[in-house]
């Protein structure tokens, strides 16, 4: 009887299934490796363009600020409020409530601009992002300064001016100083808001900041008028 070479028999039922399973599966995996790395990649693009288009809003946005074209900034400014919040980034909700509420301070309108500017407080104390703070924390003083509570501006500036220190934030802690001398100028107290407009004024040189400089030199002459006068008015009384 002649055997047969196992090697030519035909595969079993199971053996067939499994074989056809398999490659069913791995043909199934391999599709669907691609679609999600097809979703992934729309995904991240998609992404990059929001992102993209996020970020030329607010610079679109401040440009209409420095134009003082306000009510367009807010327009472009709500957008990229709506557009961090829709994309979870907590620091960039942050930035458009502190950025609403310096436009607010422009307007002239404190009340506003303390209320979005307290929530921008918030998300930056979550963000964990100290610069940020300290910037926000120098416009509730700027906002409460125009609102005409020198003593609540005053804490919050001091406060900004401690934790921009702390976080080696130059640019905002000369900005600070500046904003504390404002207040010192109302107050009076032209001695200490002229120390305070040197110090804003090295600080901002430091920090490459020259509208910071500018600004600071600026109120320093203000500062110097004023004293001067002052100085005048006592002479005249004590005699």
């Amino acid at each position: 009887m002649t055997e047969i070479d196992p090697s030519l028999l035909l595969s079993s039922p199971v053996d067939l299934f499994s074989a056809s399973t398999s490659s069913r599966s791995n043909t199934g995996m391999g599709s669907s490796m691609l679609n999600l790395s097809a979703r992934l990649d729309a995904s991240l693009l998609r992404r990059a363009e929001e992102r993209q288009s996020n970020t030329a809003l607010l610079h679109e946005a401040l440009e209409q600020v420095a134009l003082r074209q306000y009510r367009k900034a807010l327009e472009y400014l709500q957008e990229y409020l709506a557009l961090s919040r829709a994309e979870g980034n907590t620091a960039d909700v942050g930035r458009a409530f502190r950025n609403i509420g310096v436009v607010y301070i422009h307007l002239k309108q404190p009340m506003k601009a303390i209320e979005f500017l307290t929530a921008g407080l918030q998300e930056a104390q979550q963000a964990e992002n100290s610069a940020s703070a300290a910037k926000t924390l120098m416009h509730l003083g700027q906002a409460y300064t125009l609102q005409g509570q020198l003593e609540v501006a005053m804490a919050y500036l001091r406060e900004a001016l401690q934790l921009a220190e702390m976080a080696g934030a130059q640019k905002v802690a000369g900005a600070a100083m500046e904003k504390i001398a404002e207040v010192c100028m109302r107050r009076g107290d032209y001695r200490m808001a002229n120390q305070l407009l040197r110090a804003s004024t090295d600080c901002a040189s430091s920090a490459g900041d020259n509208d910071g400089v500018a600004l600071a030199e600026a109120h320093l002459n203000e500062n110097r008028k004023l004293w001067g006068a002052y100085r005048s008015a006592l002479r005249s009384t004590k005699r």
